[in-house]
This record gives C-alpha cells, sequence and structure tokens, in this order.
C-alpha cells in the first residue's frame, strides 16, 4: 500500500446513531489492494462508531485495520471519512475534508442525502478534482470552477431521470494564469466588496473576576462582486498584534512581511481571505463582558 497519501473518501448518512451504506465513494488510488481493503476498513469504522456511547466521543482519527487511519468530521446528518495510510497528517486530512464540505455546499447548497444524490454526477467530478493519486491539490471554488461547471437545474433534472451526468455547456477554460484562483473577464453590473472580521475569545476567568488565561484567534472572510483584475490593499488597525496568520493564496506575502498590509486580487464570490491569532503580549487583559461566578 502507497504511504504518505489520502487513499479514499466516503460520505455516508446517519440514522439515529447507525451509519449507514456510503451515499458516495471515490478511490484516489488505482490499485486493487486499495480498493479492497476499503471493503474491510469502512464496515469496521462503522462497528467502532456503533461501540462509542455518543458520536461525539468518537475519535475523530482512529486506527483502522490493513494499515490505514480513519479521520473524519461530522456535519449535519452526513459523514465524511477519509481512509489514510500512516504517514499522512491528520490535520492536513481534516483540513481536506472541510474544504470538500465547504466546496460542496457552495456547488449545491444544504448537504443532505438527498441533495448528493440529486448532484452525484457533480459531486464525483468535484472529489476528482481535488485529489489527484491521493495528494491534495484544491479545495477553493474559485478554481474548481474552471474546471467542473456549476450545476444548472436543467442539468439536475437530466441526472435524475436519465441516472447519469450530462453537461450541455461547453466546459469552462481552465485558468493557467499567475492568478488562478480568478477568472479573466468577470463583469458585474454593481462593483461590490464586503469584508466580515470574526474573533474568537477562549478565557479563563476567575472568582474574583480576574482574567486568569486567555487567547484570541479570528478570521477574515470577504465576498468579492468586482469587474476585471482589481487589486486591493487591507490594512489592519493592529496589524503588529496578529500572529501566525495563515492567508488565502492571493495574498501577497511579501508585502505582509515587508510592510504588515494585505496586497491581493481578490477570488470572486466568498473566500477566506486569512485567520490569525492574537499574541499573548498584545492582547489586553480586560475581556470586553463581565463575569460574575456564582457557586449555589
Amino acid at each position: 500500500m502507497r504511504q504518505g497519501t489520502v487513499l479514499g473518501l466516503y460520505c455516508s448518512a446517519l440514522i439515529g446513531e447507525n451509519l449507514q451504506t456510503p451515499i458516495i465513494q471515490k478511490h484516489w488510488c488505482n490499485d486493487v489492494s486499495i480498493q479492497r481493503a476499503s471493503l474491510i476498513v469502512v464496515p469496521a469504522f462503522a462497528k467502532y462508531l456503533r461501540s462509542v456511547p455518543s458520536l461525539h466521543e468518537a475519535e475523530p482519527v482512529w486506527s483502522a485495520p490493513q494499515d490505514t487511519v480513519c479521520i473524519h468530521i461530522q456535519r449535519g446528518e452526513l459523514v465524511y471519512l477519509g481512509i489514510v495510510s500512516q504517514e499522512v497528517p491528520a490535520l492536513e486530512v481534516l483540513e481536506l475534508l472541510e474544504g470538500v464540505v465547504l466546496a460542496l455546499v457552495e456547488y449545491i447548497g444544504h448537504l443532505s442525502e438527498l441533495t448528493i444524490k440529486e448532484n452525484f454526477a457533480t459531486v464525483y467530478q468535484l472529489l476528482s478534482e481535488m485529489v489527484d493519486s491521493g495528494s491534495a491539490v484544491t479545495t477553493d471554488t474559485s478554481v474548481l470552477r474552471g474546471l467542473v461547471p456549476v450545476p444548472s437545474l436543467v442539468d439536475r433534472v437530466i441526472e435524475n431521470v436519465s441516472g447519469i451526468g450530462i453537461r450541455t455547456e461547453k466546459r469552462p477554460d481552465v485558468n493557467t494564469s499567475s492568478t488562478p484562483w480568478r477568472s479573466q473577464g468577470i463583469r458585474h453590473t454593481n462593483n461590490e466588496f464586503f469584508v466580515d472580521i470574526v474573533e474568537r475569545i477562549d478565557a479563563t476567568v476567575g472568582a474574583d473576576g480576574s482574567v486568569v488565561s486567555y487567547d484570541v484567534s479570528g478570521d477574515i472572510s470577504c465576498k468579492s462582486r468586482l469587474t476585471g483584475m482589481p487589486e486591493l490593499l487591507l490594512v489592519m488597525n493592529r496589524a503588529d498584534a496578529m500572529d501566525d496568520v495563515a492567508f488565502h493564496p492571493c495574498v501577497r506575502t511579501s508585502k505582509w512581511h515587508a510592510e504588515r498590509v494585505m496586497g491581493f486580487v481578490p477570488p470572486d464570490g466568498q473566500f477566506k481571505l486569512a485567520s490569525f491569532h492574537i499574541a499573548t503580549d498584545a492582547a489586553p487583559r480586560l475581556l470586553p463582558l463581565q463575569l460574575r461566578a456564582a457557586v449555589s
């Protein structure tokens, strides 16, 4: 079995606390031994989930038979399971699974057993483009839209009636420019750009109201509806306090390191520009709320 690769992904529905037969499965390695192993690993994983008192208590990373590891996330009524070889970092697979879910939501909306079956061809094409020979390629929908067309109502009707995926429109051209996240020739009647900054505070407060420990992190989410190839610059008031910043590929990291400003050509639509952590010595000792402890 090949080492260091994502072998396959399985999406299953939950009825109560029981894992059902996978709705869709995709093998990214064309190895007969891998496909045979999945016949053993998936039932073993389902048996493991039935053995825990609650799905919330199930370990996200579980050592499985056939020298494999099962890594899963649960979103709503669906479980997304990645089967990997021993040497794959678990966090990379969890990030891949999260990216798969976000991409599917943007393509087909609410995810359920029914919507995945109704858009089976589209979902399968997306999974084929996201991973190549066991190595993650991209889950960025601005790139995927150049590879897999967004399904129309006519496509869905044809798929439901015939049972096969038919695409009557011309396949979009793959963007091979220096900005693969943004296609050429984008036009909007109204040019708009929205920014949402969401910060999360995790703190421990003593009985006297003093802050014992704290951690501040956040995400910068954007929605772009701009014409052409706009060059944007985002300046933060306390950029020096931002630590462990993870950027979208569109951000010029050299400009950030030199000037502490974000210069970028944005993708079209919704995307996460950056995630960050506030350095401990820069975070305020006072919380933006008051807490009073009461023990009865």
